[in-house]
């Protein structure tokens, strides 16, 4: 699992098994938008400091319990960090 460092990219704080990511039921499509986003954006981080902008990004994610939300989001961020 990671936490934010607050603009300063990700840490790794413990390890538990997840799914893999070809196994969330979302098409590719969305899934690769969701990467490129993630990309995108971290990537951005010197246009958002040159402003005086907050360097965050949220997403929201819903759907019943076990439906893959935490899963979607800890393989995005192990994928793009």
């Amino acid at each position: 699992m990671h936490v934010s460092r607050g603009g300063e990219g990700w840490q790794y704080t413990m390890s538990r098994s997840t799914r893999p990511w070809d196994s969330l039921i979302l098409p590719k499509s969305t899934k690769s938008a969701l990467l490129e986003d993630c990309r995108e954006f971290l990537e951005a981080k010197k246009f958002y400091a040159e402003r005086g902008l907050p360097f965050r990004r949220g997403y929201l994610l819903y759907g019943c319990p076990g439906s893959g939300k935490s899963t979607t989001s800890e393989q995005a961020t192990a994928r793009v960090s």
